[in-house]
């Protein structure tokens, strides 16, 4: 299974284990995280409309090293699952979520048009 995770320091977290506990389960999965710090799905949405550079790489719960944008990483494999993540402290104010995540989530279909997507 080949997941990506649009997020922030939240999806760090919640993938840092992920690769090792499924590996020692004998499953096949590859986790990429594509983290910039306290990253709301606004940001998410600018950074659409700039193709900037601004994503932390993390492959399988490591740090890469690596920054990367958006639609680079969409374009790398052909991915299963994908998840979006609004930054915490938005997380509980539904206004916070309208328009931006039916954005992120129309730009990631329009390149990934047979992942899952999801909202961590």
């Amino acid at each position: 299974m080949e997941v990506l995770c649009i997020g922030n320091s939240f999806s760090q977290d919640a993938t840092r284990y992920v690769y090792e506990i499924a590996r020692k389960d004998g499953e096949k999965i590859n986790i990429v995280n594509l983290y910039s710090s306290g990253c709301s799905l606004e940001r998410h949405c600018k950074f659409i409309q700039t193709q900037e550079v601004c994503y932390g790489l993390e492959i399988n719960g490591q740090l890469s090293w690596f920054w990367i944008n958006l639609k680079t990483a969409l374009k790398n494999r052909v991915w299963d699952v994908i998840t979006v993540q609004q930054a915490s402290k938005f997380s509980a104010d539904f206004n916070s979520y309208v328009p931006f995540l039916e954005t992120l989530v129309s730009y990631v279909k329009e390149h990934c048009p047979n992942a899952k997507i999801y909202v961590h």
